[in-house]
């Protein structure tokens, strides 16, 4: 009897367990579900959510100055843009057309997402085509939102508009050539909550300003901080974002030279902190070439051990663990 007892006690105390661990799943899945942004596009449209080496990033995208956010009414196509638009247009700077679509880009209410028929998604290699021909345009695009939408940053037709960036960019099209510019309009979204002709495509005289802004700056040099460990370096934001610098340097000074410049704390002795100096400067200049595609031949390695600190001993000497790259 005791042991009856006992094995059913355990018994009640396991399936009290089990359902709260139930309730608590249960729960978690309706609280996901809830804060899941729900959209129903109509059967002939695919959502457009770019894979990530596609999406343009919105801090990005502000840096390089390509979203023009306000259209001004002395425009000459302006009221061509505020008529309503049916299809996907693609117009002159003239208001002319140079190719259209009988179906449109759609987009749902305060979602930035866009919805692209499959008879629709040929356009970017028009585009293409277009700038291939007119070397001297580039594109625009007009992405329609509602200010009765929610209020972001930046707002959502500006968003909806880098989605488009992201398929030109997929299709080839020089990103300098892309303007993003977004077109506040009393939008009807029917009983769906969707809109079914939100962009406009129209081709311009390059704006030389603008690419001007584009241009990077050469800088005499740059301080970067990876990751250091026992084992060498270790790849974090900071040595991506310059890998992406290097890479726009490069294209904009194609003959630029890189020397890496291995820098550490005082700790240990000046023999030591050389040579390992001047292995993170190789290591960094290993992840360059082999993830980054850099050619070695651009890149020298030299170590300055820990003869240039930037802070003293009495401050945070973590910022002396470095490595400086300079161009020549």
């Amino acid at each position: 009897m005791k042991h009856f007892l006992i094995s059913f006690t355990v018994f009640i105390v396991w399936s009290i367990f089990g359902l709260w661990l139930y309730s608590t799943f249960k729960t978690d899945n309706r609280i996901s579900s809830a804060n899941i942004e729900l959209i129903k596009p109509t059967n002939s449209d695919v959502i457009l959510n770019l894979p990530t080496e596609t999406n343009i990033s919105i801090d990005k995208a502000l840096s390089e100055h390509f979203i023009e956010d306000t259209i001004q009414e002395k425009d000459p196509s302006f009221n061509k843009i505020k008529a309503s638009i049916k299809g996907l247009k693609a117009i002159n700077f003239n208001g002319d057309t140079v190719f259209s679509f009988n179906e449109g880009i759609s987009i749902s209410e305060n979602n930035s997402a866009v919805f692209i028929p499959d008879t629709v998604l040929n356009f970017k290699y028009k585009v293409k085509t277009y700038l291939k021909e007119h070397p001297n345009k580039e594109v625009q695009i007009n992405s329609i939102y509602s200010a009765s939408e929610n209020s972001v940053y930046p707002n959502i037709g500006v968003q909806r508009g880098l989605k488009i960036k992201g398929i030109l960019l997929s299709a080839g099209v020089d990103s300098d050539k892309i303007v993003i510019k977004s077109v506040i309009k009393d939008i009807e979204f029917n009983k769906e909550g969707v809109f079914k002709n939100s962009v406009l495509i129209r081709f311009k005289e390059i704006d030389e300003k603008r690419i001007k802004k584009l241009k990077p700056v050469l800088p005499e040099s740059i301080d970067v901080y990876p990751e250091f460990s026992h084992a060498g370096i270790q790849v974090n934001q900071n040595v991506k974002v310059l890998l992406h610098d290097l890479k726009e340097i490069i294209k904009e000074y194609p003959e630029i030279k890189i020397e890496l410049i291995g820098h550490t704390d005082h700790i240990g002795s000046d023999i030591d902190n050389f040579e390992t100096a001047l292995n993170y400067a190789k290591q960094m200049g290993y992840y360059l070439v082999n993830k980054g595609g850099i050619n070695r031949s651009r890149i020298k390695y030299s170590s300055k051990g820990e003869t240039e600190p930037l802070v003293g001993s009495g401050g945070n000497i973590m910022a002396n663990r470095r490595i400086t790259v300079v161009f020549y």
